[in-house]
């Protein structure tokens, strides 16, 4: 008995492996982004130039952003993320509760632009941005990210390779994306969060020095410090599960490092993005949003009278 390919002209052919693919997991982290009102402008689909000139695709980003006086000055705060399609195999964090961040690790680790490479924060600002998701202190940071077969059959340099590529390419997305900003000129402030998301089950791995045994916990996200790239840059990994608890503590951390970073650095003008296209509307459609509340108040008159 033959089983006959998908008709091309089939929308449920197509249906059908949109859903079975990763495009499904981008919408997802994009929609998780789009539901919390506390993050900026959100997209899909963004490019950054590597530094050997190769574009390198972003998933999908959130970012929040200040302009200052005259646009002489920007700052931007950025969640970058890489989206990996699984098929239910589960993805490990190599914990062990052997690493555990601090306020300088924490910040060495993250993407930033020269302009913040020493910022001198002071006590009170330190202790500020310890209230945030992603320089919470006590923080404990895996030193990988594996795939676990289980049963797959799948062969080792696969898994690994699989997982060191999603890892490399998020990491230097960031810090191309940093490199961008810096070559638009002076007076920018920018800070960026690599992202890993994952739609398997995700487990961090504790290591038992007495049993010397693994004992695998299941988590929604947690946070790697992968040395791969520039002696260690921090991406947080989070399973699609739990994309809207993260997109939550993102827009925790943003409401706060966005204010003390603009404050600092004296960028204090912002411009929502919703308030930005209202400025830069044509005078028509202006004219045409007055010309329909004048209608409406004039129907409400009639009513009335």
């Amino acid at each position: 008995m033959t089983t006959s390919n998908p008709k091309p002209d089939d929308p449920a052919a197509v249906e059908n492996w949109l859903n079975s693919h990763g495009c499904r997991l981008e919408y997802r982290t994009y929609m998780a982004f789009r539901r919390n009102a506390m993050l900026g402008d959100s997209g899909l689909g963004m490019y950054v130039e590597s530094e050997s000139g190769e574009a390198r695709e972003i998933d999908v980003y959130t970012c929040d952003m200040k302009h200052g006086d005259n646009f002489d000055s920007h700052l931007f705060v950025w969640v970058i993320c890489e989206c990996k399609y699984s098929k239910g195999m589960p993805w490990v964090l190599m914990q062990g509760n052997l690493y555990k961040s601090g306020y300088f690790t924490d910040w060495l680790h993250t993407p930033r632009s020269a302009a913040l490479q020493k910022p001198n924060f002071s006590q009170e600002e330190v202790e500020e941005l310890r209230k945030s998701f992603h320089f919470a202190e006590g923080t404990y940071l895996a030193h990988n990210v594996l795939q676990a077969d289980l049963g797959q059959k799948q062969a080792k340099s696969k898994q690994l390779d699989y997982a060191y590529d999603a890892l490399r390419k998020i990491s230097y997305g960031a810090w191309d994306l940093i490199r961008r900003g810096e070559s638009l000129g002076a007076n920018i402030y920018e800070v960026v969060f690599p992202c890993l998301v994952v739609d398997g089950p995700l487990f961090c791995a504790i290591f038992n020095p007495d049993t010397k045994q693994f004992q695998a916990i299941r988590i929604p996200y947690g946070r790697v410090c992968w040395q791969g790239c520039r002696n260690g840059t921090n991406v947080d990994v989070v399973c699609a599960d739990a994309l809207d608890e993260y997109a939550k503590k993102v827009g925790e951390s943003f409401n706060i490092i966005v204010p003390l970073l603009a404050k600092k650095f004296n960028i204090q003008v912002s411009l929502p993005i919703l308030e930005e296209i209202r400025r830069r509307a044509p005078p028509r459609a202006e004219a045409k949003r007055k010309a329909i509340n004048l209608e409406g108040f004039r129907r409400r008159k009639d009513k009335e009278t």
